[in-house]
């Protein structure tokens, strides 16, 4: 059998009440040092009983399953804060850094000083796109904002009216209801 991946996991909606149980401790306090035994001990069952459970709602077994949580959480953590990677690595339960960045990468596929690298380019590219598209926006002349819109019904939006002649494909049209859209700061009627 093949091993899933965890977006499939993920996916999985899990059904049996002790498996559900085990990953919420998990989410609770990922960074315990967590050992099957303990996790049975805590949900009063055996470690065998545990594992065949979760085998069969997850299709792994409950360490990986914690190991992808903690992963996970990292990756929130590494995304959300600055914090440094021996930190990251002790609150999510790795003993060291070392041991963290294997398993970091061999979840994700680059270390994660890398991971929070390529996440904060995206970030700043994202602004810098944003940015840029405003500016041409307001270049363009496409679209103004108006206060008056909360008192319509209804607000559709419109990529192009190309055969208007009122905007090109990358102006936006704020359509409105009464059958008018605005565009550089007119309002003209659309024809019926």
């Amino acid at each position: 059998m093949a091993e899933r991946r965890p977006h499939e996991e993920a996916a999985r909606v899990v059904t049996d009440p002790l498996v559900v149980l085990a990953l919420a401790l998990f989410d609770e306090d990922p960074g315990k040092r967590w050992t099957v035994e303990e996790l049975g001990r805590e949900l009063g069952v055996s470690r065998p009983v545990l594992g065949r459970r979760f085998v069969a709602a997850l299709g792994v077994p409950p360490l990986r399953t914690l190991t992808r949580t903690r992963l996970g959480r990292a990756a929130e953590l590494l995304q959300t804060t600055d914090a440094g990677l021996a930190w990251v690595a002790d609150a999510v339960g790795y003993d060291s850094e070392f041991s963290f960045s294997r398993a970091f990468r061999r979840q994700f596929g680059l270390p994660p000083g890398h991971y929070r690298a390529q996440l904060r380019r995206l970030d700043q590219f994202q602004a810098t796109s944003a940015f840029e598209e405003q500016r041409a926006a307001t270049q363009l002349g496409a679209v103004t904002q108006f206060d008056a819109v909360s008192e319509l019904d209804t607000v559709t939006q419109f990529d192009a009216v190309s055969e208007l002649g009122a905007t090109t494909n990358s102006e936006r049209v704020v359509g409105i209801a009464t059958g008018s859209f605005v565009s550089s700061g007119r309002t003209v009627a659309l024809a019926a």
